[in-house]
């Protein structure tokens, strides 16, 4: 592929009535064509593909990994108003499902060895690790529980039950689109205006999120379960109140892209119930929050931790593109026992439900 750089702004050259990947688009536009053409050297743009990408200034924006508990609110501002954008609306979500993906980890997308593999992962992490479990305190009493032992075999007969309940149907209730992948290398966080930057350029205050290959039909909190676990240090995280400042930027934004009601003369009745529709309780925010660290972590256990290893950790330690489970032991053994008092939880749950079931 031959690769050309422009500075000229491309945006009056396909107009708002038209589809940006109609062929009109790509004949008429001549600056398409200059560009493909380069120096005169190809005489056609027939079966080109184009790929047009803007470059994100360095003296505007950062990225960071693990992040701090503000840096991370900035990245929950951003995932609350992709979500807002989305949020319940049917036909949006309808089109989405039969087009974008069900999300870089989801079980239906992985390979089926992750999880038939899982029980032998589990015990090549446990392995791997003896020795640092062996000389930890902490570590020592997290290994001593039965349940830990076995967590590699629950999340196995797990996997499916977690992964069925986190992939809404476009008509569920707080289905949006999520972007699948959401992690700190994926976001970039705005620089405070310095005298480094460029005077009279202007850019956004607002993290802006990258890397929209893993877009499709979800819940929210399945992306705040993976941007917490793979981007923050345990000792930083704390779920509470950060899921509490993104609810109510999920709110906000929420009431910023609709109006209360079409008809300006609804009552305060009609208006408080619209409110109530759209407000997504606290609760349920949690459950769905747990359950995307729950299969976060099938996906970490099944496709990274089978190999892992003190030397991989090491190697890995100062990456920042790789989730900070699979390079800290620290924040991998709090996964583990948070994963553990989680799953206890969804198999009570699960079985409940099967013994609900045999009595009707």
């Amino acid at each position: 592929p031959k690769c050309y750089y422009s500075a000229i702004n491309l945006h009056d050259y396909i107009p708002d009535h038209e589809c940006a990947t109609s062929q009109s688009s790509i004949t008429e536009a001549p600056i398409i064509t200059d560009l493909v053409n380069g120096n005169g050297d190809e005489s056609s743009s027939s079966g080109t593909m184009m790929l047009v990408l803007a470059s994100v200034p360095n003296y505007a924006y950062y990225q960071e990994s693990p992040l701090t508990a503000s840096q991370t609110k900035q990245c929950l501002s951003a995932a609350a108003k992709l979500h807002a954008s989305s949020w319940e609306k049917k036909e949006v979500l309808s089109h989405a499902a039969e087009r974008l993906s069900l999300g870089s980890y989801h079980l239906d997308t992985r390979n089926p060895t992750e999880l038939d593999n899982m029980i032998s992962s589990w015990d090549k992490f446990r392995t791997s690790f003896a020795s640092e479990i062996e000389h930890d305190e902490n570590y020592s009493i997290l290994f001593d529980r039965p349940s830990v032992l076995d967590i590699g075999k629950r999340m196995q007969s797990m996997a499916r039950y977690i992964s069925n309940q986190l992939s809404p149907s476009s008509n569920d209730r707080y289905a949006t689109l999520v972007h699948g992948d959401l992690k700190a290398m994926n976001l970039f966080l705005p620089i405070a205006d310095t005298e480094t930057k460029p005077k009279n350029i202007h850019h956004g205050t607002d993290a802006m999120i990258i890397d929209f290959a893993s877009t499709g039909v979800g819940f929210g909190m399945s992306d705040i379960s993976m941007l917490l676990i793979h981007s923050m240090r345990p000792s930083e995280r704390n779920e509470e109140t950060l899921i509490s400042y993104y609810l109510g930027e999920l709110e906000h934004y929420y009431h910023l892209t609709r109006t209360i009601s079409s008809n300006v003369d609804a009552t305060k009745e009609e208006e408080q119930q619209q409110k109530q529709h759209c407000f997504f309780d606290k609760e349920i925010a949690m459950r769905h929050y747990r359950l995307g660290v729950v299969d976060y972590f099938r996906f970490v256990l099944g496709r990274f931790w089978k190999s892992a290893s003190p030397k991989t950790f090491n190697d890995k330690r100062e990456n920042k593109n790789v989730t900070f489970v699979n390079r800290d032991l620290d924040a991998a053994m709090a996964l583990i026992d948070i994963v553990d008092s989680y799953l206890l939880g969804f198999e009570a749950e699960k079985r409940h439900n099967e013994e609900e079931k045999l009595d009707r």
